[in-house]
């Protein structure tokens, strides 16, 4: 077998269709967080589509006022997406919203480690924004879509698109 940096093998459409399909898993882990951020009313700075990752940017600035539920069901999202799109449990969560879920619920639940009622808080908040997403899946489908067409995308702009595809006035 050849070095690959050297002898790189041909890239066939199989390759492609698979680059493809992992581009629309990551759109719509991003489109989960982002539509969520909309409905909790997390004001988002912008969405980006990397290759095989991506970033919802929360607005920070002195005054954001959203709750740590708030936190955390925008983290919950991006996995409960892609559950609901693909039917894949397990994404591997980046390590970075693992951390800031941990630190979360940290907060939440002050020097209780991982306790069962931490677990059942947990467990709570994915039934509900599965619930929450399957309500506004078209908005879901709608931001992915855009983020795969553009990569990139200012906060405003996903927060008209999810209100656009839901049929609703702004919030």
């Amino acid at each position: 077998m050849g070095n690959p940096i050297n002898n790189p093998s041909p890239i066939t459409n199989d390759k492609i269709s698979d680059i493809q399909k992992g581009l629309a898993i990551c759109a719509y882990h991003e489109a989960g967080h982002a539509v969520i951020a909309v409905l909790h009313k997390v004001k988002i700075d912008y969405v980006q589509l990397g290759m095989m990752t991506g970033v919802v940017m929360p607005y920070e600035q002195p005054g954001s006022n959203y709750s740590l539920e708030d936190a955390v069901a925008c983290i919950l999202a991006g996995d409960c997406a892609v559950f609901m799109h693909t039917g894949i449990k397990k994404t591997g969560m980046l390590s970075d919203d693992k951390m800031i879920l941990f630190e979360c619920f940290d907060r939440l639940y002050p020097g209780e480690g991982w306790s069962e009622r931490k677990r059942n808080h947990l467990t709570r908040m994915i039934s509900e924004i599965r619930t929450e997403l399957g309500e506004a899946w078209p908005a879901v489908k709608a931001v992915a879509a855009e983020l795969l067409a553009k990569r990139w995308m200012r906060g405003s702009e996903c927060k008209q698109i999810v209100l656009n595809a839901l049929k609703r006035k702004p919030i």
